[in-house]
């Protein structure tokens, strides 16, 4: 995301770094976003496709990373209400709650 966000981000270093990895479920939707193989829209879609409380959970990680996305984008239209909304429904011990609420207040 730092990267993403500074416009340094490697595509070809990040698709080595994940081919590392064995993630064939979530977050891997997050991560395609980010490669740019995958929209928002069908993240949205692949978070909602669990047992309530999961897609629950996973919805406010994709609030959260979509919204951070969008401020690498220079979006912050786009991401302001994402961030509020993974800030006001993330449970309190989920790392997005906290981050949501610090890049709000930076953003004001």
């Amino acid at each position: 995301m730092s990267a993403d966000r500074a416009g340094t981000l490697d595509q070809a270093a990040l698709a080595a770094d994940l081919s590392e990895l064995d993630v064939d479920d979530w977050p891997a939707p997050l991560l395609d976003l980010y490669r740019g193989k995958m929209s928002a829209d069908k993240v949205y879609s692949e978070a909602a496709s669990r047992d309530a409380q999961t897609a629950t959970n996973q919805k406010c990680e994709a609030d959260f990373y979509i919204g951070e996305w969008q401020l690498a984008r220079k979006n912050e239209t786009a991401a302001k209400p994402l961030l509020q909304q993974a800030a006001s429904e993330c449970p309190h011990n989920f790392l997005e709650y906290f981050t949501a609420q610090v890049e709000l207040k930076r953003q004001s």
